[in-house]
Formats: structure tokens, sequence, C-alpha cells
């Protein structure tokens, strides 16, 4: 996770674990880790045991993620072990489609016409899981950029939950 945070984007502190193994749904245990990202954005691991998956979520503005793929795979591969590797990317095309999916994913871009607060986004992703059916493990983590934008994440026993705002 530190060398992800640092080569894509820096950490706005150390990154964190939560272990999650005493779930509604015996599936979804296992450990999450998460940075939140200076410039925007967040890397996020998620490992469930269970199901032998391994989930990398790297959401940042740095444009060499996309032309680092095969960097990015080989990293995983050299830490984890793993062999099987699928990476897709959203860009002004959409979502790739993937071969095997590790489950359902909501992207959204949208225009405010106000301004977000911290509290707002805060409880908007404190409420969000439980509306939803997921099911939250971590309170919501909100930070103001440098930018002048908002990063927040929540964790869910699912995998996670980030909203970011940049300013125009």
């Amino acid at each position: 996770m530190n060398k992800l945070a640092e080569r894509y984007g820096r950490a706005v502190e150390e990154p964190y674990v939560i272990p999650y193994f005493n779930g509604k749904v015996a599936d979804d245990s296992g450990v999450t880790s998460m940075a939140l990202l200076e410039e925007g954005g967040h890397v996020a691991m998620h490992s469930f045991d269970r199901k032998g998956i391994i989930f990398l979520d790297l959401a940042c503005s740095n444009p060499e993620v996309l032309e680092e793929r095969d960097k990015i795979k080989d990293f995983i591969a050299g830490v984890f072990q793993t062999g099987r590797h699928d990476i897709f990317t959203r860009h002004s095309g959409g979502i790739e489609t993937l071969p095997v999916c590790f489950g359902p994913h909501y992207m959204a871009d949208g225009r405010v016409t106000e301004r977000p607060n911290m509290e707002a986004v805060y409880d908007f992703l404190d409420s969000l899981p439980e509306a939803i059916g997921m099911t939250p493990i971590s309170k919501p983590q909100v930070i103001k950029r440098n930018d002048g934008g908002m990063t927040g994440a929540v964790i869910i026993a699912e995998s996670h939950i980030a909203w970011q705002f940049k300013p125009i």
C-alpha cells in the first residue's frame, strides 16, 4: 500500500488496515487497507480469504496509471503471489467489462451547484451503506485537500465507498 500510494499520489496519512472476520456474510471476511491521496483519489486493497480474491482499487489523477498496467500486475503478483489478474479502467468510453466480475460497481460523475461541506459529506458516507443494504465496518474519513477539494471514504464489508470533490 505504501509503495502504491507513493507512486501514484502522496497519502495524507499512513494507510490503515482493518481486519473483518465476523460479519453477516461469511464470504465477506478478510482484510482491507486504504489510503486517501493528497491530490484526490485513494488506494484500497481488499482481500476476501474464502473467495480467494484480492481486489485493488487505485483511483487517482495520475495519468501514468493507465500506462503502467503491466507494472501494476507484476507488482501485485510479486507481493501476493497471485496467478490471474484482471485490470479494468474507467475512461471516457466507460468501464471495461471484467471477464470475472468481482461484484457490481457504481461510479458516477456529477456537477454540484453548491460547494459541499465536510459535515454533509461525512453524513452522506455515514448513512449510505445502510441505505443500500451494505455493512459499514469503519466510520467515514473526510479530508480537505490542498487543491480546495475533498476526499472521503467509508470501509464496508463488501468493499468501500469513496467520494471525491474537485473544484473546477
